[in-house]
Order: structure tokens, then sequence, then C-alpha cells
């Protein structure tokens, strides 16, 4: 029987992003949020969020929390190149 792994939390698109354009820094961010700078860090580099950060990120920045969760659309490639 194949074993079920359960991720935790969920992927972060855009931070650095978004976090940039509102011309904040991570500490900032983190000031604003109660999360630690450095996590923030690890997010911005693919580490998993908790849906509670992931909604005090978007309250801080603006955005709705699925605008962080939905991974942006695939780049089409041309072909004729």
């Amino acid at each position: 029987m194949a074993k079920i792994v359960r991720l935790r939390g969920y992927d972060v698109y855009g931070l650095k992003e978004r976090r940039r354009a509102a011309c904040l820094t991570q500490l900032e961010l983190a000031d604003m949020t109660g999360i630690p700078n450095s996590t923030i860090s690890y997010m911005e580099h693919g580490q998993r969020a908790s849906g509670p950060r992931v909604r005090a990120l978007a309250k801080a920045l603006k955005c709705k929390t699925s605008d962080l969760i939905t991974p942006p659309p695939a780049k089409e490639i041309d072909r004729e190149a």
C-alpha cells in the first residue's frame, strides 16, 4: 500500500515581487505581520507557509490570500523560433 504524504502549508508565489512593489524590506514586512524576517526570507526562497501566515502577508501587502497561493500562469513557448 502506498504511503500518503500530506504537505503542510501553502506554496507562496510572488512574495518577493509583491514586497518590493510595496517598497517594503523583509524587516518592515516582518514588523507588520509578526512573522520573523528570517521566515519571510525562507518563504521567498520556497519554504511553505501556514494559513495564518499567508493571511497576515496578504493583509500587509493589500492583496487577496489567493493572489499569494495561486501559481502564476505557465508561459507560452514560441515554437517558431
